[in-house]
Order: C-alpha cells, then sequence, then structure tokens
C-alpha cells in the first residue's frame, strides 16, 4: 500500500532555505497524521512544530483534524506559515 501525501505548495523550498541556513530540522510531511511538516526549533531553544499553508483565502489554510488536534495539545509550540518570512518570525529570526 503507498500513502500519498499532499505536500502544500513552497514545502520543498522551506526545507531547503532551512537547510541553506544551517536550521536544524526534521522534515515529517510525508508521516500521515502528525500534524505539522517540520520539527525545529526557536532561536531561544524551545521546540516548534511548523505546519505550512497555501497562500489564498481561509478556506486554502484550513487545519486538518490531525494539525487541530497538535495545536490544542501543543498551543505554544505549534506556528502556522505560509511564507518563508512567516516561518523566519516563527523561528524568532525576524520581529512579529
Amino acid at each position: 500500500m503507498t500513502w500519498q501525501v499532499k505536500l502544500d505548495a513552497g514545502h520543498k523550498e522551506i526545507g531547503e532555505n532551512l537547510r541553506k541556513l544551517g536550521w536544524p530540522h526534521l522534515d515529517v510531511a510525508r508521516h500521515r497524521g502528525l500534524g505539522f511538516d517540520f520539527f525545529t526549533k526557536h532561536k531561544d531553544g524551545y521546540p516548534i512544530l511548523l505546519e505550512m499553508k497555501r497562500p489564498g483565502p481561509p478556506s486554502a489554510r484550513k487545519l486538518t483534524e490531525s494539525e487541530k488536534f497538535m495545536q490544542r495539545l501543543f498551543p505554544e509550540f505549534y506556528r502556522v506559515a505560509q511564507s518563508w518570512d512567516e516561518v523566519l518570525e516563527a523561528i524568532g529570526l525576524t520581529a512579529p
């Protein structure tokens, strides 16, 4: 049985940019049901569960059940980003 996982727009670019920065991260998007795409850290050292969403209307950014679950379970560590700038903000490398 093959599991198809639909990656959001920009996912590959975000992973490449994190590698170029030398920023520690795990790309876990292919593991279905985890509820986030990247496990990384904030510049202050605490973990970040980073979910990538496609830019567009709110319907395009709607969270799945597993994403909602992780957001409820770890609200202080869960971040949703649509762009590289939002990723940098989520990991604390730029000001909000």
